[in-house]
């Protein structure tokens, strides 16, 4: 069975997927996101440093996108399968909301129609057909905090949290809200 823990950058997920993992331990593997191991192997520390370090925005953050998504598809081979769990840190559809952003704000900045490839929604698309359930982190709800892989800017968290909502429509994703009451400091630390 394949567990995709979903939201916007810095809401939680690698928190709850690593507590999940641990949690089922015995018979669940845990898929790292992308980000996380390729990245530092790369020489950077974030996302935004590979961006903002070429003149080649769009080709960056396409490259980087397809790249993440093309890693996940390991988790083609259990879905469906309730014996074995994967437990999947982060995504397709953040990725793809990440991807959606950088388009946007290009266009803005630049001035001119950029257009979002196709095959970065198609493969969102398969992929998340490989899931079994998603597990839904709103912004807001957790406090942000900031590592030295995603950005602890709200606004940020804000426009991928949205374009996360938007995709997971568009692909027709039901997603299971992982929090639905008040948190308070005590819950965040449980």
């Amino acid at each position: 069975m394949n567990i995709a823990i979903a939201g916007s950058f810095g809401s939680g997920k690698t928190t709850l997927s690593q507590g999940l993992f641990r949690h089922i331990s015995g018979n669940a593997e845990h898929v790292e996101e992308p980000y996380r191991w390729v990245l530092p192997v790369l020489g950077y520390k974030n996302p935004r440093q590979v961006i903002e370090g070429t003149t080649d925005y769009l080709g960056a953050v396409t490259a980087m996108v397809g790249s993440a998504l093309g890693s996940q598809f390991c988790i083609k081979s259990s879905a469906g399968c309730h014996e074995h769990f994967r437990i999947i840190d982060g995504s397709p559809i953040p990725l793809v909301a990440y991807y959606y952003y950088w388009v946007e704000r290009l266009s803005r900045e630049q001035n001119r129609e950029m257009e979002a490839q196709d095959y970065i929604f198609q493969m969102a698309k398969y992929l998340c057909s490989c899931i079994d359930l998603f597990i839904y982190f709103p912004c807001d709800v957790i406090p942000l905090v900031g590592d030295d892989m995603r950005s602890d800017d709200p606004v940020f968290q804000k426009d991928i949290d949205s374009w996360s909502l938007e995709l997971f429509s568009r692909i027709e994703v039901p997603i299971m809200p992982a929090v639905s009451m008040a948190i308070t400091p005590e819950r965040c630390r449980k």
